[in-house]
């Protein structure tokens, strides 16, 4: 799988829950927003690492797939975005639309990192094939009822 996958659906719809059917050493979670955890934690720390900027995660991202992780899940992707926004300063409007356009190519800029991570480990001679899910919430056009990834705004 070359590249990154998006795992939506509404809030409480049980998509972080669906980790506990995954064995220990089958994945690495990254969180997004500090939340409980009802179920025995999957990574080999004590508590998955909560990540607040988009640098941050692809910071970890890169450690990750380097210590031989096959499956990485990013939960609550959405509150990553909105972190980088909640650091700008947001009195001057006419800036807004700037840092929505820097969130959006910080994303594309994750979207092609997952996307070398994954040719990396090939010419590196892993067999393996690395994953990286994104837990997100989804959005509901209430007119065409096409479901897309919850951004910011909506």
């Amino acid at each position: 799988m070359g590249r990154p996958m998006f795992v939506m659906g509404e809030m409480s719809s049980g998509k972080t829950a669906s980790l506990r059917n995954f064995k220990r050493k089958e994945l690495f979670v990254i969180n997004g927003q500090k939340k409980d955890w009802s179920f025995q934690n999957t990574n080999d720390l004590k508590e998955p690492p909560l990540v607040r900027t988009m640098r941050e995660l692809m910071q970890l991202l890169i450690a990750a797939a380097d210590a031989d992780k096959e499956l990485i899940v990013i939960d609550d992707f959405q509150y990553i975005q909105l972190n980088d926004l909640e650091s700008k300063d947001r009195s001057d409007k006419k800036k807004m639309f700037q840092y929505y356009d820097e969130i959006a190519f910080d994303t594309w800029d994750l979207m092609k990192l997952c996307q070398n991570l994954k040719l990396k480990r090939e010419r590196d001679g892993h067999e393996d094939s690395l994953r990286i899910y994104f837990l997100t919430h989804s959005y509901v056009n209430e007119e065409s009822r096409i479901t897309r990834v919850k951004t910011l705004g909506r």
